[in-house]
């Protein structure tokens, strides 16, 4: 039964020894069936038999110990911190035992118990006594569960490097001890602080998929794994790919009882809304975070929650500086201390950028435009919008960076590294509004007397390039019948030169025949392109692109093939 334990098949464990009507089970596994049940969520029933186990006049010190460990796990993931302090507190009168494993489990109760709750200064002491035990004991299952638990006490701490190579350590030997349950937990527990903590980019996204393919009967796995998907999807710039990717975590349900799980799937919807949607859902994935932390007392998480608060500019959270100082001194976390120097407290120390690159970034002190040249160098587009100045509701932003331009448009964010001449001026202009031919001359090309038989093809051309570059948001710089615009709501943001946000206003569209000439030439009589292309002074490659975009909102339509076609303004 052991065996079945360890390999993390707790549902055999239980079908075997608790569940079967003829259901009995060895004393020494007793401690095996009371994890099973913690494990799976049913934590009265194994509270109850620890309870018996430890009633037990025949029951020895190390089945005691080992029983009553497992309660305070169940406790811990339940979120009921009390009772599994006062059982991590009982269990130290077996503190002193001669036997190193019982030793252990007494450890490992104290230093999981202070994990949960934020304490990780002291989290790590009882760790290192806790490996101490088990390597004494020769235990290799001890060993493998000290480890895992002394990698996450590191990384939390902020000695990301070190914890990560610990819990390389923990993995490689659950592989060669044959538990591929606690194997496939402990890589998705390591692939997700690298991805919130910036690490391994190009690697961790394909590492996480295949996790969530191979943790089939793993739910907590298969369910971490695609909440860290949805993280990477927001992290890059790809909002819809990170909310399909949080569809398929909700497809398994969280445990009311497993707050964590609960508010890092809310933390994690609170960044693709911010993207995608708008501060108030943001806000309110935020408060249902909030809430599911209530009911215990996990600072680290809290903290985390602060913080991600202060990053989003969702406000739930009112700054204060002496909260801040203080969840980092008793946490001793390293978000806790990135929290600590947003709210204007102690900066992180140096070597904060090699341990934990994103939140050096979003806890620095550094200019809007320089903290966006390092996201954009590690390829996180979904932070340009919320590190420009002025953030504001989702919506569409063109970011000129150095001498590239970031486009974002609700939560799909795409960065282009090659612009075409004279790019930066154009938009320069538009963003103030409509201009008129003469004016794009004047003000972009600085020519003071314009000719439209020398001019407008200059024009014509610079428009165009800049409209292939822009790709699927070509249509952000529309043709108006004085000159050319961008559409209402586009925003234009100049960080090298430090100028606010300037943008088209947020009005109404006009009506269709008032936005677009083609419609009104249609309105006389049906024409071909060419046709169109001649009367509009444009190129036939112009005219088709805003006819092909007319024809997909239904405002024309197309009759006949080939070099019949002519477009037909609709009935309505």
């Amino acid at each position: 039964m052991r065996a079945t334990f360890r390999s993390g098949l707790h549902h055999e464990v239980l079908a075997r020894a608790w569940d079967a009507p003829e259901a009995t089970f060895e004393p020494d596994d007793a401690p095996c069936v009371v994890g099973s049940l913690a494990l799976l969520g049913r934590i009265d029933e194994a509270l109850a038999l620890a309870d018996d186990v430890r009633a037990d006049p025949e029951a020895t010190d190390a089945i005691v110990a080992e029983a009553q460990f497992f309660a305070i796990v169940g406790l811990c993931h339940a979120g009921r911190y009390a009772d599994a302090e006062s059982r991590a507190r009982s269990n130290l009168r077996y503190a002193g035992a001669s036997d190193p494993k019982t030793r252990f489990f007494v450890f490992q109760g104290i230093a999981l118990f202070r994990y949960f709750v934020g304490r990780i200064g002291r989290a790590r002491l009882a760790s290192r006594r806790a490996l101490r035990e088990a390597v004494r004991a020769r235990f290799q299952y001890g060993r493998l569960l000290a480890l895992d638990l002394r990698g996450h006490v590191l990384v939390q701490r902020g000695e990301v490097n070190a914890g990560l190579r610990v819990l390389d350590q923990a993995e490689k030997l659950a592989a060669a001890l044959g538990f591929e349950g606690h194997r496939v937990s402990i890589e998705c527990a390591r692939l997700a602080y690298e991805n919130r903590h910036g690490r391994r980019e190009a690697d961790v996204e394909s590492a996480l998929t295949q996790v969530a393919i191979a943790s089939v009967g793993n739910v907590y796995a298969l369910r971490s794994a695609w909440v860290e998907l949805a993280f990477r999807g927001a992290l890059s710039g790809d909002a819809e790919r990170g909310r399909e990717a949080l569809e398929r975590a909700a497809e398994h349900t969280i445990p009311e009882s497993d707050h964590r799980g609960r508010a890092r799937f809310a933390m994690t919807l609170a960044l693709l809304a911010r993207l995608d949607r708008s501060l108030d859902e943001a806000r309110d994935a935020l408060d249902d975070a909030r809430r599911a932390l209530e009911s215990g007392h996990d600072r680290i998480l809290l903290a985390e929650l602060i913080a991600w608060d202060r990053v989003l500019g969702t406000a739930l959270f009112a700054p204060d500086r002496a909260r801040s100082e203080s969840l980092a001194r008793l946490t001793e976390g390293f978000v806790a201390r990135a929290l600590e120097a947003m709210d204007g407290g102690r900066a992180l120390g140096s070597t904060a950028a090699s341990e934990s690159p994103l939140w050096s970034l979003l806890a620095g002190d550094a200019s809007p435009a320089a903290r966006i040249a390092i996201a954009l160098r590690r390829g996180w587009l979904g932070l340009v919008p919320l590190l420009v100045p002025h953030a504001r509701e989702p919506g569409r932003d063109l970011v000129f960076a150095s001498d590239s331009l970031v486009a974002a448009d609700h939560g799909t964010v795409v960065h282009i590294t090659k612009l075409p001449g004279h790019a930066r001026e154009l938009l320069a202009a538009l963003s103030a509004g409509e201009r008129t031919k003469e004016a794009l001359i004047n003000e972009v090309w600085r020519v003071a007397r314009y000719s439209p038989q020398h001019h407008d093809a200059v024009i014509h051309t610079a428009i165009a390039r800049l409209r292939r570059t822009l790709g699927p948001l070509a249509d952000w710089i529309r043709t108006t019948p004085l000159g050319y615009a961008l559409q209402s709501g586009v925003r234009v943001v100049h960080l090298d030169a430090e100028t606010p946000i300037a943008g088209t206003p947020s009005e109404p569209e006009p009506e269709p025949e008032e936005r677009d000439p083609i419609l009104a030439l249609l309105a006389e009589r049906p024409l071909r392109s060419s046709e169109l292309a001649e009367r509009l002074r444009v190129s036939e490659a112009t005219a088709l692109r805003r006819l092909r975009a007319l024809v997909a909102t239904g405002a024309i339509t197309r009759d006949g093939t080939g070099k019949r076609t002519r477009y037909v303004l609709a009935a309505d």
